[in-house]
């Protein structure tokens, strides 16, 4: 008979209540600032915190940390606050031209480098108490001031000479009714704002080094007693960071700059050596430090963790910006069903990228402190081109979009130019044209108004006998430029493309001198080398970006079988061969259409300008190819081998049975904690898989595991127990089918 249990009473209920919420107080205390280290003379009173500790050789000169449970909450800060940075970037770097790529790479080091250098720190050192605390918040400033100084923001600005076209641009928007003084003014904003962000970014850089530098001092402080050479390194290089940051934040100020108006190149040169010695500096000194009695080593488990959520955080910014753009497909014209091989594409490079990184094979290996701090680092070459390649994949959907908008727009207008040629003495009205109707509405334009423009060309053709191509030039510009302004893909304000597009609409449709072929495809091309010159440099990011995972992959650690050397031979090919396709490039910078409407030039604009846009697509083939070959591989590397024993059945000499790798046995893999390359070298057939080099310990469940015995000539003969199964495959049994 079941005994009833006695329901508590309310008041050992109150009790128990108050004792859980005195334990719950207990553990949220933290003290001002806590010891990172366990001492040796202390460790019988942390016996239980050594208990936790891997049981490993301890190297000489290092120090033992115990990293606490409590923080996660200041992880995703410190991710969150890089995360807004990156999204201005991005936002407010759009990579157009190659200023504007090697701008973005440049801002994105800094960025990355600010998280490395604290991620480094935290992984180490961070404890739970309110100074870490409070560390968080100056972070959030420093990436949230970081993201302050990302609008025009370029790198090349006073290095690259000036501008040939500059009197041209001022003649222009002198004509569009811009006096001098408004000329004057725009032209200082636009030399002022760069060396501002330049100057706004040093102080930041400085500001960041310096919150380091304070949070390794407390460390120093806390290790006293102990030996401190390898912190005193962090704290020499931080210093000296600092002091290169406030030195190029004074640079750009000094005698002659005052006025942000006249850069000075030797200026600019010092600028980016006291921007990149740092960061160079730095990345030296973690290598160094762990070459120094009192280092503090890297855990495996805590880099790769690292390395996971920067990579999600720049795939997620990447995706963000790609989808941000989909709602200029919505309600406009421009990509319909044409659109469906452009997304799927999309969708496969994207779902590529996320398998290639995270089916790294070796991926789940122990590294040695220094590799794994290696490691570390050398995500950096992956994730830059990673990113140039998400933008180009943004760019090329919206450029796919614009290029298909300005086509129908163009379309539409078919119809009327014909009727105008086919009967010049003849008006056009608003109800010949229905289909006209309907695109113009969609983009907002007026029929009537290009319907009115259509009859007073027409009567200037009857009256003074001029060309109506002057009126077909002109309603083409103004459909491209509509387009353009629907997408918000219209060139930079007071920019020359900006200025030769509205002298080409706001001239007279008379003015033959101005409204001529050659001045259409002179500004058709500055838009195409405007909004689509990403696709230069497309194929060469995507391509460097699978290379770079290869290299992470060595340096992890070597190839262990056949199988893994074909999975990085295959890998390398596909990233060399995607390279590559640069040659397509060939010539790109050349006008794409230089006479007629007819795409030249280089191969990239006839991918580009036809019918279908093929660079995406061509890219998600290879790719998915790219990835079938390296399942068929992972498939091969699973599949058992039949030797010729198993050809001859079990009769067959013992000595002629093909040796096979299989897993260690279950009393054996408690030594996997810190060996991940452990296998027993066996005579036996096994039906277990062979090895996976994705999955380096997916062994069978512990309750299935058969125990080691020797073999016999007829299969396994010992009894098998309920919750075990035999490891000898039944063809090799008597009587087996």
């Amino acid at each position: 008979m079941t005994s009833l249990t006695k329901r508590p009473s309310k008041a050992e209920k109150r009790a128990s209540d108050i004792a859980s919420l005195h334990k719950e107080r207990e553990e949220n205390k933290f003290p001002l600032t806590k010891p990172p280290f366990l001492r040796t003379d202390t460790w019988p009173a942390v016996e239980k915190e050594m208990e936790e500790i891997d049981d490993r050789k301890i190297e000489e000169g290092e120090l033992l940390c115990k990293a606490p449970n409590e923080v996660l909450w200041i992880d995703l800060l410190l991710e969150i606050s890089m995360t807004t940075a990156f999204a201005s970037l991005t936002d407010e770097t759009p990579v157009l031209q190659w200023e504007g790529a090697i701008s973005y790479i440049c801002f994105f080091t800094f960025v990355w480098w600010i998280w490395v250098a604290q991620v480094a720190y935290n992984m180490r050192f961070r404890q739970a108490d309110w100074l870490h605390r409070v560390w968080v918040f100056f972070q959030l400033g420093v990436f949230s001031a970081l993201s302050a100084f990302t609008s025009d923001f370029d790198i090349t600005f006073g290095l690259t000479g000036s501008d040939p076209t500059e009197a041209l641009r001022e003649q222009l928007m002198a004509e569009l009714g811009n006096d001098n003084g408004h000329l004057t003014a725009q032209t200082f904003r636009n030399e002022r704002l760069p060396r501002v962000n330049a100057r706004g970014i040093s102080m930041v850089l400085a500001l960041s080094r310096l919150l380091l530098l304070a949070q390794y001092l407390v460390v120093f402080f806390h290790a006293k007693g102990l030996k401190r050479n390898s912190i005193l390194v962090h704290i020499g290089t931080l210093a000296f960071s600092s002091t290169c940051y406030f030195g190029a934040f004074f640079v750009l100020g000094s005698s002659g700059q005052n006025d942000f108006t006249t850069p000075i190149p030797a200026l600019e040169i010092a600028k980016l050596i006291l921007w990149s010695l740092p960061i160079m500096v730095e990345m030296l000194s973690h290598f160094v430090a762990l070459r120094l009695p009192g280092f503090v080593r890297y855990s495996t488990e805590s880099v790769s963790a690292r390395n996971a959520t920067i990579f999600i955080i720049i795939l997620g910014g990447g995706l963000d910006k790609i989808t941000s753009g989909f709602s200029n497909f919505v309600g406009n014209i421009g990509l319909k069903v044409n659109a469906i091989p452009l997304f799927l594409a999309t969708a496969a490079i994207f779902i590529c990228l996320f398998a290639l990184y995270f089916s790294t094979p070796g991926s789940k290996r122990k590294l040695s402190n220094r590799r794994a701090l290696l490691w570390f680092m050398s995500q950096g070459m992956f994730l830059g081109p990673l990113l140039i390649t998400l933008q180009a994949i943004a760019q090329s959907l919206q450029f796919s979009n614009l290029l298909n908008a300005v086509h129908m727009g163009e379309i539409s207008l078919t119809p009327i130019f014909n009727h105008m040629y086919d009967y010049p003495n003849v008006n056009v009205t608003v109800e010949m044209f229905p289909e006209a109707q309907i695109v113009f509405d969609r983009m907002g334009l007026s029929l009537p108004f290009a319907i009115d423009n259509a009859n007073l060309a027409l009567a200037y053709q009857q009256d003074y006998n001029l060309s109506t191509s002057t009126y077909i030039l002109q309603q083409n510009m103004n459909i491209a430029y509509c387009v353009l302004e629907t997408l918000d893909a219209l060139p930079d304000a007071g920019s020359l493309l900006w200025a030769k597009a509205n002298t080409f609409l706001s001239v007279n449709m008379t003015n033959s001198t101005y409204l001529t072929q050659a001045n259409y495809n002179d500004i058709r091309t500055g838009v195409i080398l405007d909004r689509g010159s990403s696709e230069l440099w497309f194929f060469p990011a995507a391509g460097a970006s699978v290379l770079a995972l290869v290299v992470m992959s060595i340096i992890r650690g070597t190839p262990r079988d056949k199988w893994e050397w074909a999975i990085a031979g295959v890998r390398s090919a596909f990233g060399t061969g995607i390279c590559l396709l640069t040659s397509l490039d060939v010539g790109g910078g050349s006008s794409p259409i230089p006479a007629t409407f007819a795409p030249s030039g280089s191969k990239i604009w006839a991918l580009l300008l036809g019918k279908n846009q093929w660079p995406l697509i061509i890219l998600a083939v290879v790719l998915v190819t790219e990835r079938v070959l390296e399942h068929i591989i992972a498939f091969a590397a699973n599949k058992p081998c039949i030797s010729m024993s198993d050809i001859l059945g079990s009769q067959a000499p013992a000595g002629s049975r093909t040796q096979e790798y299989q897993r260690t046995a279950r009393h054996d893999r408690d030594s996997l904690a810190s060996y991940d390359d452990h296998y027993s070298f066996t005579g036996r057939r096994s039906t277990e898989p062979l090895y996976d080099p994705f999955e380096a310990h997916d062994a069978l469940e512990d309750g299935k595991v058969s125990r080691h015995t020797s073999p016999s000539s007829e299969g396994d003969d010992r009894t098998l127990h309920d919750d075990e199964y035999s490891l000898t495959p039944k063809v090799n049994i008597a009587g087996g089918n």
